[in-house]
């Protein structure tokens, strides 16, 4: 949560320094078309570049905190990625049952995709210098991450209807073991199966869930 108010106020001081760089132009036309004095041109120069001088100050500061933040996703993704290359081979030894590992991975993947997604605007926000340059650089990305968030949210559709199918096997179950069509044994075997699905399919929608929100906030800027 710092790390994305940091990167709101680098957006804030973007869009500063841009109107102020304008002012600045629009001044020296000012000035070469005669319609302000010397000495006015001089007295509002100065204030908009000490201005720009203590923006420029307050930028700097901030981007280095974002860099440092970069890295830390970077890393993170790296043990991301080895967490599936181990997952990989956990499914060829026979360690890992297939399907378990299908979840897995996919869980990962989404979780190093939300990173990317984080790195591209922190990134984005370190090398801009106006805000106008920010959004060109996010413009860039923008197609591929439309057709991102299409396969995402039909994933999201297909976990929800999942875990639908998941909750009423859980209320059947229930209901059987009312009646005593199943006895203890069978109950509680096949129960903590359901729960152990239902755990893994819970928990790839919050992944989903973060990843749109992330793609709103993109949105938002």
């Amino acid at each position: 949560m710092e790390q994305l108010n940091t990167f709101h106020r680098v957006q804030g001081l973007l869009k500063e320094r841009e109107r102020y760089t304008k002012s600045l132009q629009n001044l020296d036309l000012l000035k070469e078309k005669g319609e302000i004095t010397l000495r006015q041109y001089e007295e509002l120069a100065k204030d908009y570049s000490r201005k720009l001088q203590g923006i420029d100050e307050g930028l700097g500061t901030l981007k280095k905190e974002l860099k440092e933040e970069i890295a830390k996703l970077r890393h993170d993704k790296e043990q991301l990625d080895e967490q599936v290359r181990k997952t990989e081979i956990g499914t060829l030894i026979g360690e890992i049952p297939p399907q378990k590992a299908k979840n897995q991975i996919a869980r990962f993947k989404r979780k190093i995709d939300s990173i990317e997604k984080k790195i591209h605007l922190y990134e984005a926000a370190v090398l801009s210098n106006s805000y106008s340059e920010f959004q060109a650089r996010l413009e860039q990305k923008s197609h591929k991450s439309s057709e991102n968030t299409i396969r995402t949210l039909k994933s999201l559709k297909e976990l929800l209807e999942e875990k639908e199918k998941q909750d009423n096997n859980l209320k059947n179950l229930e209901e059987l073991y009312k009646n005593e069509e199943v006895n203890t044994k069978e109950y509680e075997t096949i129960k903590r199966e359901y729960l152990l699905k239902l755990e893994e399919i819970i928990d790839q929608i919050e992944s989903i869930r973060r990843e749109i929100e992330l793609y709103i906030g993109e949105i938002k800027v």
